[in-house]
């Protein structure tokens, strides 16, 4: 009976501790996986009511990999956020012929938890040379929005337009630990055998799928020119355009009805629209920073029309993004203000400026 009980305790102690075994190797290896887990960097900035991060997963890849980078905005519902384009600063990089986005997500203004609103820009980046890469930092500009003094009877002074910009980020990406091709695998490649190609049909069978194509195309031109008559397009000069979309903005008494934001959205498309076919620029596609930006580099636009159109273009955005409540005379003014350089800037009889515009009749 002895010689029993000391053989079950042996054979259990052996279980026992090889039971230990197993669970420890189980917990090393999970330990070593978190710790293989692909690192990240980020950069942050915050001011006021405004914080955004830039992340990059993971910091260092090989050329087989990819890495995320990630944009993300958090703003209080009191701020009227305006994101850059971050794939847009990745386009204009010194790399960019190094690297390719070849996915990307994005939320826009998702409210938290916390009562706050949240952006989203996620891109996955491909790189196709190895090297130490300086990604350009992400921007915004914001405007905080201010309560009008009520006790004082006056509107106060619109918001100022703020930016917030983070450093730049950092990412290495090394060469594959093993070439694709080992070099003595180079000396196996052989030639393929000779193949024979088929017989020409000559040197004139081409012209004619040609030709008879061209004689199709020319039938239905012309069942087209005696069915349809031509549409004229009268070309009309961009300062008559700007003149006449005035003048129907006037017309149709905004400001009297109650409509005064949209009568700031409507008067800021029309000197845009007028830039655009006076200037040949791409005003009504552009936010206002990125117009302004542009005209900056413009020598056709002198320093005091460059000056007068951010003065413009920031009351107009004041009413539009940041709540500002301006007074009668204010709009009054503005719409002067837009008849007066329209003016100022019109063609000097040498032909710019023109406009395509449709009339849909002939001239006569």
């Amino acid at each position: 009976m002895v010689k029993t009980l000391v053989t079950s305790w042996w054979r259990g102690g052996w279980l026992l501790a090889l039971s230990v075994m197993v669970f420890s190797g189980c917990g090393t290896n999970g330990a070593r996986d978190d710790s293989q887990e692909a690192s990240g960097i980020e950069r942050t900035a915050q001011r006021g009511p405004v914080s955004m991060t830039l992340s990059a997963t993971p910091e260092e890849i090989g050329l087989a990999e990819t890495a995320t980078l990630r944009v993300e905005i958090v703003a209080d519902h009191s701020a009227t956020v305006t994101p850059h384009s971050y794939e847009r600063a990745l386009g204009e990089d010194e790399h960019k012929f190094d690297y390719r986005i070849i996915r990307s997500r994005q939320e826009q203004a998702v409210p938290t938890k916390d009562g706050k609103l949240r952006w989203i820009y996620e891109y996955e980046l491909e790189f196709v040379l190895a090297g130490d890469y300086e990604l350009p930092g992400a921007s915004l500009s914001f405007v905080a929005e201010q309560k009008e003094d009520q006790s004082a009877g006056e509107a106060t002074m619109p918001p100022e337009m703020e930016t917030v910009e983070t450093d730049s980020i950092p990412i290495i990406v090394h060469e594959p630990a093993e070439p694709p091709v080992a070099p003595e695998e180079l000396n196996t490649i052989t030639a393929l055998d000779p193949v024979e190609l088929p017989k020409e049909w000559g040197p004139w069978w081409w012209i004619g799928p040609p030709l008879a194509l061209a004689l199709v195309l020319l039938i239905i031109v012309a069942i087209i020119r005696r069915v349809r008559r031509p549409e004229v397009v009268v070309p009309i000069p961009a300062h008559e355009w700007a003149q006449r979309q005035l003048a129907a903005l006037v017309s149709e008494n905004l400001l009297s009805r109650g409509f005064v934001k949209e009568f700031y959205y409507r008067v800021s498309d029309v000197v845009r629209g007028y830039v655009e076919r006076r200037f040949d620029v791409s005003a009504p596609e552009m936010t206002t920073e990125e117009f302004l930006a542009d005209i900056a580099t413009d020598r056709r636009f002198g320093a005091g029309m460059a000056e007068e159109l951010t003065r413009f273009l920031a009351a107009c955005d004041w009413v539009k993004y940041a709540g500002f409540r301006p007074a009668t005379t204010e709009a009054e003014t503005l719409i002067a203000t837009a008849g007066s350089f329209v003016e100022r800037t019109r063609a000097n009889g040498d032909g710019a400026g023109q406009s395509n515009t449709r009339t849909g009749g002939p001239v006569t």
